[in-house]
C-alpha cells in the first residue's frame, strides 16, 4: 500500500524536487571550484632524491636549457636572480645543461654547460654569471639553512678586488671568488646599516651602502660582480636575492 502513495508523492513534488536538485548541484559546484583552483595553483612537490635550484645574473638570453633525468630531458626554467623550482640531479656526477637542436633522427641534446656540484653541498643554487666573452659560467652556492641560516646575510664576491664591509659596527672582508656569511643574530625589525668597499692597494671605494630591516625569517644573498664601465674601466655591480622562510605545514583534522 505504500508504493502508490510514494509514487503519487513524487509526482506531486516533481517540480519542487527538480528545483532542489538544481540548487544542490550549483552548491556542490560552487564548493568544488575553489578547491580545484587551489589545487592547480599549489606548488608541485619537489622530486625525490637530490635537487638543485638555478638562477641567472640578469635575464637569461641563451637557448632553452634541458637536464637529463633518467631517460627523459626536462626543461629548465631560468629566472633573473630568483629561485627556480627544485630540479633533480645525480650527486657525484657533473650536472650537464644541454640545448636542443634538430637532427636527422628528430631532436638531439647538445651539452652547453657542465657544473660540478660539491658532494657536501646540501642544497645547491647554480648561478649563471656572464663572463668577459659574453658566455655564461656557473657558480654554486649552498643555500641549505644549516649553511645559510634564516636571518643571515651572504656576501658573494665575483670581482677581482677584496671587499671590506661593515654591518652596524661588525667588520668583515671577502676575498675575490669567495663567500662570507654574516649572522647578526638581531631581533625582529632591527635596522642594520650595511656598507661595503672595494679595496685595491691603498685605494678604496664604496660599492654598496644600504639600510635593511633584519628579520629572523628572512635572508639575503648579496652579489658583487665586475662589469665593463662606460670608459672601459671595470665597475662593480651589486644585486641581491632575498627570500623568506615559509611556514611549516601542519596536518589538520
Amino acid at each position: 500500500m505504500s508504493k502508490p502513495c510514494h509514487i503519487a508523492m513524487i509526482h506531486a513534488d516533481h517540480h519542487r524536487l527538480k528545483r532542489i536538485a538544481r540548487s544542490l548541484a550549483a552548491t556542490l559546484l560552487a564548493g568544488l571550484f575553489p578547491v580545484m583552483v587551489l589545487a592547480q595553483d599549489a606548488p608541485k612537490d619537489p622530486p625525490a632524491g637530490f635537487t638543485f635550484k638555478i638562477s641567472s645574473w640578469g635575464a637569461w638570453k641563451g637557448p632553452e636549457l634541458f637536464i637529463k633525468h633518467g631517460t627523459k630531458w626536462l626543461p629548465v626554467e631560468i629566472l633573473d636572480l630568483a629561485y627556480s623550482s627544485p630540479l633533480p640531479y645525480n650527486r657525484g656526477e657533473p650536472l650537464v645543461l644541454a640545448r636542443k637542436t634538430p637532427s636527422d633522427t628528430g631532436e638531439a641534446y647538445v651539452p652547453l654547460l657542465s657544473v660540478i656540484i660539491p658532494e657536501d653541498c646540501r642544497e645547491p643554487l647554480v648561478l649563471l654569471l656572464p663572463d668577459a666573452m659574453g658566455a655564461s659560467r656557473p657558480f654554486v652556492v649552498d643555500i641549505n639553512p644549516k649553511e645559510f641560516p634564516w636571518g643571515s646575510y651572504q656576501f658573494v664576491n665575483f670581482t677581482h678586488s677584496k671587499l671590506v664591509g661593515l654591518i652596524n659596527k661588525s667588520m668583515f672582508s671577502v676575498e675575490p671568488g669567495k663567500v662570507q656569511m654574516i649572522n647578526p643574530s638581531n631581533s625582529e625589525n632591527t635596522r642594520l646599516a650595511i656598507q661595503v668597499k672595494s679595496v685595491k692597494g691603498e685605494q678604496s671605494k664604496i660599492v654598496y651602502s644600504n639600510m635593511v630591516i633584519n628579520r629572523p625569517s628572512k635572508r639575503m644573498l648579496i652579489f658583487f660582480h665586475s662589469a665593463a664601465g662606460g670608459t672601459g674601466e671595470p665597475t662593480i655591480e651589486t644585486r641581491c636575492l632575498v627570500d623568506f622562510q615559509q611556514p611549516v605545514k601542519t596536518g589538520g583534522g
